[in-house]
C-alpha cells in the first residue's frame, strides 16, 4: 500500500517529462504517465531491478526543467527505505521462525 501511495506521488512529480520513447528510438517502458505505470516504477526500484534506468532517465529529461535534483534525491530516498523496510521485514522473518 506504502508502494502505491509513493507511485502517486511519483506520477504527479514525473509525470509527462520521460516521453515513451528518445530520439535514437530507445524505449522507455517506465514513464510514469499513469499511475499503474509509476506503481511498476516504484516496485522495479524497491527491488532493485534494473532500477538506475529510472533514475537515469528521470534526471536526464528534468535537466532542462533544473528539476532533476528533486527527482534524483525521491528516487534514491525511496530505494534507501524501501531496502531499509524489505530488510526489515526479512529479517523479523528470520527472528520469528527460529523461536
Amino acid at each position: 500500500m506504502i508502494t502505491f501511495f509513493v507511485g502517486i506521488l511519483a506520477c504527479q512529480l514525473i509525470r509527462g517529462d520521460i516521453p515513451t520513447t528518445d530520439l535514437n528510438g530507445n524505449q522507455y517502458e517506465i514513464s510514469f504517465r499513469t499511475v499503474w505505470n509509476s506503481f511498476l516504477g516504484m516496485y522495479q526500484i524497491l527491488s532493485s531491478e534494473n532500477w538506475t534506468t529510472i533514475l537515469y532517465a528521470a534526471t536526464s529529461f528534468q535537466t532542462q526543467y533544473n528539476v532533476a535534483w528533486i527527482s534524483a534525491a525521491f528516487l534514491m530516498l525511496w530505494f534507501m527505505i524501501g531496502n531499509n523496510v524489505v530488510l526489515s521485514m526479512f529479517i523479523a522473518v528470520i527472528v520469528y521462525s527460529s523461536d
